[in-house]
Order: C-alpha cells, then sequence, then structure tokens
C-alpha cells in the first residue's frame, strides 16, 4: 500500500506540474507552435468547463457585456467595430471597403487589416466584427460602401486578405498583436428583395454557393476565420439566424468550421416580434428566439437582452440542453484561450447576474429604423473602455507608419473614370484660378462604420490649397445644399419653408456661375454623405441627391473645363455627366 500511494503521488505531482505548465505556455503562448496552442486552447476549454456553473457558461455567450470569470482566470473579450479602422475616437481612418475593392490589391488590404489588429489589440479590444463579405448584386442597397464590390472573385481574394492580416497566417495566427474576425453577413445580404436592407429573398442553392457563398467559404477553408456573424435576412423563408442548415450543416460539417458564431444586433429577438424592423414571426416571441437560435448554432449574442434569463429558463424547461450550452461555451472559451490566455484565478467568487443589460439598454430597446451605430459613436458608447487598454496604446494609435499606409490606400483608391482632352494632370502654367464647387467640397464623408473623431481628414477645397501653394488661387461656392433625403415616415416641409430652400438654392447656383467666370479650370465635388446612403438608408434613385446634378449642368454651361469628383460609398447614375463632362474621377 506504501509503494502504491508513492505511485499516486508521483502521479498527482506530475499533473499538477503538467497543468502549471499549461497554464505557463498559455501565458507565454507565441513560444509553442500554433498546432499546439489551438489544441493546448481545446483541452484548457474542456477542463474549465466542468468547474462552471450554468450562468457562467452563459456569461460567455454575451458580447457587449463583460464576460469574463476571474475566479477561473477566464479573461474578458472585448469586441468591436473595424470594417476600414477601429471604430474609436483617434484610431486610424482608411479608405471604405468599396473603395479598397477598386484598388484590386489584397496585399494592401492585408496590410491594413495587420494595422486594424495592432490598434484594436492596443485599446483592448481582441474580437472585430469585420470584414463584410456581401456580393454586392443589387445597387439600390444602402450597405454597398461596406462590401468589396459585386464580383465573387474579387471579394474573395479581399476576404481572405483581410483576415490573414488580422488574424495571422501560420505559425503567426493569433499571436499578441492579433485579432479575431468575424466575416459578416453570412450569407447573401448583398442581393435583398427591392434592395433594403435585412429583407429576406429567395434563391437557389447553385446561386448561393457559385455567387454568395465562395468568400465565406474561402475564409473558413483558406483563411481560417475564428468567427462568423449570420446575415440580418431570411433566406428561402428561414432567417439566417435560425437556420441550422446554414449554421451546422453547411458551415461546421461540410466546411469544418470550429469557430464560434456571433449574432447581429436584434437578430436574436427578430425571429419573433422583436427587434428594430418588426420581426419575422418564425417564432412567437424572445424566448423561443433565443432557443431557436441556440439550438441551430448560433454560440453568441452580441447584446443579450435578457437572452440569459431566456435560456436559463428554456434549459429548466428542457427546451434546450445544458450540452448545447457547452458545445458554445467550449467554442468561445477555444478562442479565448488561443488568443488571450488565462489570467491567474482569484479566490472570491464574482457574482454573475441572470438578467443584466449592463451593456447598453440603447441597444435592446432600440425600435427605429435611422443609423443606431452612428449614434453610438456619436454618443462616445463605442470606444473601448479605458482600463483594457495597453499603457503604450497612443504610440500605437498614432504611429506614423499607419499614417502613411493610410495615405497610400487613398491615393491607390482613387479611380480615374474618364481623362478626355487629358485635363488631368492640371498644368501649373496655364493653371492660376481653380474654383472648387459643390456640397460636399469641404466635407467630412468617411461613411459608416467609422471613428467618431478622425486623426486627421483632408478635404478637395484644403487639399489643392495645399498642393497649389502660393502660385494657384483657390476659391470655393458651395453651388447647391446637400439636403438629407426625405425619410420614410416624415413630414413634408411646410409650403414657406420649401419657398426659402428653393430660394437660397438658387442663390448658391448663381454664386457659383458668377465665380467661375475668374476660373480656369472648374472642380466640382458631388455624391452621397451618411444622410443618403449606408445601413438602413437603402435608395429608391441612384440620381445625385439634391440638386447637384443642376450644378454640374451650369458650371459645364459656363464653357470652362470642368473636373467632376465623385465622393460617396455606391454607384450613381451620371449619364449626362459621362456624356458631357470630359474629366470624372471616383474619389469614394
Amino acid at each position: 500500500m506504501k509503494h502504491m500511494s508513492g505511485h499516486l503521488e508521483f502521479a498527482a505531482t506530475t499533473i499538477l506540474v503538467a497543468l502549471c505548465l499549461q497554464h505557463c505556455w498559455l501565458k507565454a503562448g507565441e513560444t509553442a507552435t500554433f498546432t499546439e496552442r489551438q489544441a493546448n486552447a481545446a483541452t484548457e476549454a474542456r477542463r474549465l468547463l466542468p468547474q462552471m456553473t450554468l450562468e457562467e457558461k452563459l456569461l460567455q455567450l454575451l458580447a457587449y457585456r463583460p464576460n469574463g470569470l476571474a475566479r477561473l482566470g477566464i479573461p474578458n473579450l472585448q469586441a468591436g467595430e473595424a470594417l476600414h479602422g477601429v471604430v474609436s475616437d483617434g484610431c486610424t481612418s482608411f479608405p471604405q471597403s468599396i473603395a479598397l475593392g477598386a484598388t484590386f490589391d489584397p496585399q494592401l488590404v492585408e496590410e491594413i487589416a495587420t494595422v486594424i489588429a495592432r490598434e484594436s489589440r492596443a485599446l483592448g479590444m481582441a474580437q472585430a466584427y469585420a470584414p463584410m463579405l456581401a456580393v454586392s448584386r443589387d445597387s439600390r442597397w444602402g450597405r454597398v460602401e461596406e462590401s468589396y464590390g459585386e464580383d465573387p472573385l474579387l471579394v474573395t481574394r479581399m476576404a481572405v486578405a483581410y483576415i490573414n492580416g488580422a488574424q495571422g497566417k501560420g505559425q503567426a495566427q493569433f499571436t499578441r498583436d492579433k485579432i479575431i474576425t468575424t466575416p459578416k453577413h453570412f450569407v447573401a445580404d448583398g442581393e435583398p428583395w427591392a434592395g433594403a436592407n435585412g429583407e429576406g429573398f429567395e434563391t437557389s442553392e447553385r446561386t448561393l454557393r457559385e455567387i454568395h457563398m465562395p468568400p465565406f467559404e474561402a475564409a473558413v477553408k483558406v483563411a481560417h476565420t475564428g468567427s462568423i456573424m449570420p446575415a440580418h435576412h431570411a433566406i428561402n423563408g428561414v432567417p439566417c439566424h435560425a437556420n441550422s442548415w446554414l449554421l451546422e450543416t453547411l458551415l461546421r460539417k461540410e466546411w469544418g468550421f470550429d469557430g464560434f458564431v456571433t449574432s447581429d444586433m436584434g437578430d436574436i429577438p427578430k425571429l419573433g416580434t422583436g427587434g428594430g424592423y418588426g420581426g419575422y414571426r418564425y417564432v412567437r416571441d424572445d424566448y423561443e428566439s433565443a432557443i431557436a437560435s441556440l439550438n441551430a448554432g448560433v454560440d453568441m449574442e452580441l447584446v443579450g437582452h435578457h437572452y440569459m434569463a431566456d435560456i436559463l429558463r428554456a434549459v429548466k424547461e428542457g427546451k434546450v440542453s445544458e450540452a448545447t450550452v457547452n458545445r458554445a461555451a467550449e467554442r468561445v472559451l477555444r478562442a479565448k484561450i488561443l488568443l488571450l490566455g488565462l489570467g491567474e484565478p482569484k479566490k472570491s467568487p464574482e457574482p454573475v447576474a441572470t438578467n443584466t443589460n449592463s451593456t447598453m439598454e440603447i441597444i435592446g430597446n432600440y425600435k427605429g429604423k435611422d443609423d443606431i451605430w452612428a449614434r453610438l459613436i456619436a454618443e462616445g458608447k463605442f470606444s473601448t473602455p479605458e482600463s483594457g487598454r495597453q499603457p503604450n496604446w497612443p504610440e500605437i494609435v498614432n504611429s506614423p507608419v499607419h499614417a502613411a499606409l493610410a495615405l497610400r490606400a487613398a491615393q491607390r483608391a482613387i479611380v480615374l473614370l474618364k481623362n478626355e482632352r487629358r485635363l488631368l494632370p492640371l498644368d501649373r502654367a496655364k493653371t492660376k484660378k481653380i474654383l472648387v464647387v459643390g456640397p460636399l467640397a469641404k466635407a467630412v464623408n468617411l461613411g459608416g462604420y467609422s471613428t467618431g473623431k478622425p486623426k486627421f481628414y483632408v478635404n478637395v477645397v484644403d487639399g489643392l490649397k495645399a498642393v497649389g501653394g502660393s502660385g494657384v488661387e483657390i476659391t470655393f461656392a458651395e453651388g447647391c445644399a446637400m439636403m438629407p433625403d426625405q425619410k420614410w415616415g416624415s413630414e413634408l416641409p411646410q409650403p414657406e419653408k420649401r419657398e426659402a430652400l428653393a430660394a437660397r438654392e438658387q442663390t448658391l447656383l448663381a454664386e457659383a456661375v458668377t465665380a467661375a467666370s475668374n476660373a480656369d479650370v472648374i472642380v466640382a465635388v458631388v455624391g452621397h454623405t451618411r444622410d443618403h446612403l449606408g445601413e438602413n438608408l437603402d435608395r429608391d434613385t441612384l440620381d445625385l441627391p439634391g440638386r447637384q446634378q443642376a450644378l454640374v449642368e451650369a458650371m459645364h454651361a459656363t464653357g470652362k473645363p470642368v473636373v467632376v469628383i465623385l465622393n460617396g460609398g455606391n454607384v450613381h447614375s451620371i449619364n449626362w455627366i459621362q456624356e458631357h463632362v470630359p474629366t470624372i474621377v471616383q474619389a469614394f
């Protein structure tokens, strides 16, 4: 017995040492190969699960609230938006995705994503809800600006490039400067009925597989994304957030995806009658929505509004098995441990609320159709908490290398559509006076999912002044107002207000025509702003908003050379401009 006791003591000591080594290995992380770190994360996740209460497991499934567990050393996974730069004040802003698509340069996108990941981690953010991989097949859709374009091959190449840059490749995957990507929206949101965001449509499986799925399949099989986000809509009558064929049969069993699925905002309650869009009524209420999404394969709820309480009740009533909760929690834990490692466990357990909505009541209760993300950014509720930031975060975020890359990307993204008579580049010897017109010529026009306060922004007027120097006189005339489109449900302006607006438009146009008489060249900057195009701002016409078309026509009628700069996130119907104006630049 004494001999047996010695063996048991030796075995216990060996196991303890192995666990300690594993824990140290996790903290060092990068000393092991990626395959070893991946296997170790899976082992640690399985070890932790039996030590967790049901509430603590469900805590791992909530995104926008603290989801760490100090008792077991489980870190918090902070997530955020990073479509074309981290959405946090002062971070580097890169061109919109549609502009990056126009570069046809995956290597550039990979470099940009590497910087995005570095700035994310500096601010304490470890998961990004990006890239957006819609194949944009309907130009009325407001979110074309977030996509890389209408070609499946191009979107696929850009998808792999972004994920490789943000997550790393080979042995460099998920190291200290990398993040978890979340390609969205799975799948086929780029071809909605009537071009309306979030509207479902019916299609064949062949169309899905040949047009809309290739970017996501490559994201899984080639770039090994850590997460994926389902689409807002329904396909062939089944909402993506409750589509087990899509999330389990195809994504996991056929493609071999081993990451976790993160819901989009409001789309779990939208399965019933909730969400900001009226609901699909696919199930009866929020409670059944939570059940349907978890059982279908959604692992993480974006905002967690009553979600924990609903799943706790569902487990108690036998509508969801604890094995299903374990499956989702283990997927999230694996990713957390692989990227962030485990901290030192704390002895005192922390209480876990079962019906907490400490993450932004504003999102869970939001019922309108305006741009909720822009509102949250403007209110400062989207920045990562100060507590999670690295000590040297200002140095990283303000790196001149990052700024230089943003400039290079912006230059590469500009497209010369037409240049008859070789007006561009402008001849300095013949160009002494330039008139810049258009309501966007002095605008900060970054598009959706942009940093609230960019580090720098050069509009067209200031840019021309900087380049022209003292030898070129730059003048500006607005020419017309950039009025927002009439929104659904809003009242038309009173007659006296309409008359005042019309009078102001005439005055602005007359001032521009007068100013043009002294100009050698006219530069007209026209397009869209975030008031006309973006998420939940789809269009029923591709014409230029307001009287911008009339402004260009008036400038052309002066007989002076005209350069039209298109500044927006989507295509414009510019038939007259294309036929009459010799030089057109697409600047996004």
